[in-house]
């Protein structure tokens, strides 16, 4: 089946129109880094799997026309539009069309999805875990107390879409993953990163991110700093807190600041 069909173009259309189906769901970061904690509880690791061909969503959408591109008009038919039959990769449906059937089949399987993360999925016998599934866009965080059931979740998976085992996850995101015996670690390179875009590779440590007790204020004698720069900054830090969330209370509190920032800051 074609993606797309010439048609005339609907009286009730609107060109360049709004639509509401166009909402995504996408893990949070918080609940990415949380994520490791699992695999203790869980004999087989954590597996990444890839969704090669998201390109391909073939979900039915609401009618959506295109105009013919130029240089690409079929030869009399200049008039017509497209209708596509599904949803296409740049689409801004596409996600929420992925979304929603991978969402099915997930379900099928006899997945639950969590109630607060609509992106993580548990398969449970009783009140056993026996499979834990997250989903960010197009790649699957894998991890299970059974390897038999590991190995047929990717099986079945597979027949339904091309799929890419990328083995025990090891980088995600910007995060180092390292699962061993003694636990799991996580690490991120932009930590070193950020030192060096700041200049600070040979600023002084500290044991605690904030001094006890001490207030921040936009007002005062300070001079004013770049308010980019200061964004910047507090933008990488945020990043950071994937891997380092007793900083994160800090770099909330340097985010009040970004249309006022000074040097105190």
């Amino acid at each position: 089946m074609r993606t797309p069909e010439l048609v005339e173009l609907s009286p009730s259309s609107l060109m360049g129109g709004l639509h509401n189906c166009l909402f995504a769901y996408m893990a949070l970061m918080c609940k990415l880094s949380m994520y490791p904690n699992y695999i203790p509880m869980c004999s087989t690791g954590k597996v990444l799997l890839n969704w090669r061909n998201i390109r391909d969503v073939k979900r039915r959408i609401e009618e959506i026309y295109v105009e013919q591109p130029q240089g690409f008009q079929v030869i009399d038919k200049e008039d017509l539009v497209y209708r596509l039959k599904k949803a296409l990769y740049g689409l801004k449906q596409a996600p929420r069309a992925w979304y929603s059937r991978i969402n099915n089949y997930l379900l099928s399987l006899g997945f639950q999805r969590s109630l607060s993360e609509p992106t993580l999925y548990v398969k449970k016998k009783g009140v056993e875990t026996q499979l834990i599934v997250s989903l960010y866009v197009d790649d699957f965080l894998v991890t299970g107390g059974d390897q038999a059931m590991l190995v047929d979740f990717k099986a079945e998976i597979e027949k339904k879409f091309e799929m890419s085992d990328l083995g025990r996850m090891t980088y995600f995101l910007g995060m180092e993953v390292t699962q061993a015996q003694g636990g799991i670690f996580r690490s991120q390179r932009i930590a070193m990163k950020i030192l060096n875009k700041f200049s600070m590779q040979n600023c002084k440590a500290t044991s605690t991110p904030i001094a006890i007790g001490e207030k921040l204020s936009s007002h005062g004698n300070s001079e004013h700093v770049s308010e980019s720069v200061y964004r910047s900054l507090v933008g990488c830090l945020l990043y950071l807190t994937a891997t380092r969330p007793d900083i994160m209370f800090a770099v909330s509190l340097l985010s009040r600041f970004m249309h006022c920032c000074n040097e105190k800051l």
